[in-house]
């Protein structure tokens, strides 16, 4: 139990919320390795953090899709302020490819992460 993890899931909208977010994306992670990855980057990486919890602690849904698709959470790596609001040709470029409602449903989600 790192402190300066506690300390942003205590200021995420619903704590509870985003810990079993954080609990179930942890889980879901392939192996040992992936789990350590994971962690290890929210503490020390601010960034990271604050929008995983964000995330975590807002929507159910989006904190099911990542469950669901355990590397998605990579998506939300990025530090630079310019990318933190993709603009609408990324969601198109995203979600071109996609033909069933599905792998609609995961570019969706993939392009939310992003925002």
């Amino acid at each position: 139990s790192d402190p300066v993890l506690l300390d942003a899931l205590g200021a995420a909208a619903d704590p509870d919320l985003a810990l079993l977010g954080l609990v179930r994306l942890a889980e879901a992670q392939p192996d040992a390795e992936a789990r350590r990855t994971l962690l290890t980057t929210l503490v020390s990486a601010k960034p990271l953090r604050d929008r995983l919890l964000g995330v975590l602690g807002a929507s159910e849904a989006l904190a099911d899709h990542l469950a669901r698709h355990p590397q998605d959470w990579k998506s939300l790596v990025r530090y630079e302020s310019s990318d933190l609001h993709p603009d609408i040709a990324e969601f198109e470029r995203g979600l071109a490819d996609v033909t069933d409602p599905d792998s609609l449903r995961v570019a969706y989600r993939r392009c939310l992460l992003s925002i």
